[in-house]
């Protein structure tokens, strides 16, 4: 690969002509600096990673050690005696029983934990959808008392109404009932009158028939006269 590439390092033009030769040098010498670097660090990191994978390896080997040390001790206690057997592979199942249980219990709780946000989430929603339905409820209440308080004020507008049509009839029947009254007590009157009328002209004649009577009376006894009250007869 080229030491260096177009425009690195500046152009001659730019620095002293005597110092340009010196100037690709340095740049050539600091290129091959960080090269070397580079390349350093790729072994060190090499070496590292085979080095975790030793350590990976030493810690699966000793695991597998440590399971076989283990097993064989089991396998060795369990063919000693029948009665430690029984009683270690109670303890095997109690342990089993345990970690199979702790392992749920984990997982478990792992679940719950993944699933906390959502349940939060749909149970606010839910939540939200019951005070949303309150809230519809709430309104439709409030519309059936406000027909509730409408009906009654038609009612009470009704009732008002009748009571002005009964108090209009009773006042009409009121007064053609004084109406003809007046017509009755006119008529009377008129009849009233009319017989003082008639009073009054039978009057005069009474007394010119008794003063005729007075006066014949007194001129002989020739002519019998009977006086009543009312009229005058002959005989």
């Amino acid at each position: 690969m080229p030491l260096y590439t177009a425009g690195f390092p500046p152009a001659a033009s730019s620095v002293p002509l005597s110092s340009s030769a010196t100037g690709f040098d340095e740049w050539n010498a600091f290129l091959r600096n960080k090269e070397k670097r580079r390349d350093h660090r790729d072994r060190d990191r090499d070496r590292e990673r085979e080095k975790d994978r030793t350590r990976r390896k030493d810690r699966r080997d000793s695991r597998s050690r440590r399971r076989r040390k283990n097993y064989r001790e089991s396998s060795s206690s369990s063919s000693s005696s029948s009665s430690s057997s029984s009683s270690s592979g109670e303890e095997n199942r109690v342990r089993r029983k345990r970690k199979e249980s702790s392992k749920k219990r984990r997982s478990v709780e792992k679940e719950r934990q993944r699933r906390g946000g959502d349940e939060h989430r749909r149970s606010d929603r839910a939540r939200e959808r019951e005070r949303e339905r309150e809230r519809e409820r709430e309104r439709e209440r409030e519309k059936e008392r406000e027909r509730e308080r409408d009906r009654e004020r038609e009612r009470e507008r009704e009732h008002r109404r009748a009571e002005r049509r009964d108090v209009k009839s009773s006042s009409r029947k009121d007064r053609d009932r004084d109406r003809e009254e007046k017509k009755r007590e006119r008529k009377r009157e008129e009849e009233r009158r009319k017989e003082a009328a008639d009073d009054s002209a039978k009057e005069p004649e009474e007394m010119d028939s008794e003063r005729c009577v007075f006066f014949l009376c007194k001129r002989g006894p020739t002519v019998a006269w009977k006086i009543t009250t009312t009229k005058i007869e002959t005989t």
